[in-house]
């Protein structure tokens, strides 16, 4: 808690004088504020196009699907894999434990890689997918080839931190405007984190009733395939809105 603490000490003085100078650059030349001030949310969706919006809701409820299956793996796989490689593998409890922490510490790694392939114009249906089939490798490596445990956990790790990226990624960009944006995320993260938090629970149960792993992580592989079959269609090249439909405010960084 202490050292939380201290990281928040740092970042509130790397902050504070960075906020400041970004509010001087948003106060406009010789003008009132008041007089840029973006529209409000609602006027934002009034002024959406029936079929932007329904492009929109259409985007909500794969995403949510999506992250429902990322989040749900997520939580399942952090609470039982120390028992998993311990069960499998015979692994002390300690090394079991020691075992299971490159799957937190390489997320750090996909969260970086997600913007790099980006950046390189790689295609978002490419990169999910890649994301998808790392992540899958965790439960279907752990059912045929458990020796190589290290290889999946340190695939998965990396895919559930890019992953998470291409998810949000994908609301960002293909959201027409910032309120539509903002209300997408607050849904697909609703939706996602509700699902997930039974995910440890019922896969205890299932082990329990199983009397061993196959069973649960065969469930696994099966929510991370819904997983990656809801982001194929979620990102595949967005279409232009029809010519002879308005179209609503773009928001920034959309391509």
């Amino acid at each position: 808690m202490a050292g939380w603490g201290v990281l928040a000490v740092v970042a509130l003085v790397a902050w504070v004088p960075a906020g400041r100078a970004l509010a001087r650059l948003g106060d406009p030349p010789g003008g009132s504020r008041a007089s840029t001030r973006p529209p409000s949310a609602r006027a934002e969706l009034a002024a959406l196009s029936p079929g932007a919006r329904r492009s929109a809701r259409r985007l909500t409820v794969l995403l949510s699907v999506a992250f429902a299956g990322q989040a749900t793996g997520y939580y399942a796989m952090t609470a039982w894999l120390p028992a998993i490689l311990q069960d499998r593998l015979g692994m002390t409890d300690a090394a079991a434990g020691g075992a299971s922490a490159p799957f937190q510490l390489c997320a750090v790694a996909g969260s970086f890689l997600v913007p790099i392939a980006f950046a390189r114009a790689l295609s978002a249906r490419t990169t999910a997918m890649v994301m998808a089939a790392m992540w899958l490798s965790l439960p279907v490596g752990l059912l045929v080839a458990p020796g190589l445990w290290l290889v999946w956990v340190g695939l998965a790790g990396a895919a559930q931190g890019g992953n998470f990226t291409v998810i949000f990624t994908l609301v960002a960009q293909r959201s027409p405007v910032l309120s539509v944006a903002r209300r997408a995320s607050a849904a697909i993260q609703t939706a996602g984190y509700a699902c997930a938090a039974l995910a440890p629970t019922w896969m205890g149960a299932v082990h329990a009733a199983s009397g061993g792993w196959t069973v649960p992580l065969a469930l696994i592989a099966g929510v991370l395939g819904t997983m990656t079959a809801t982001m194929w269609v979620a990102s595949g090249r967005a279409t232009a809105q029809p010519p002879d439909e308005p179209a609503g405010p773009t928001a920034p960084g959309r391509p």
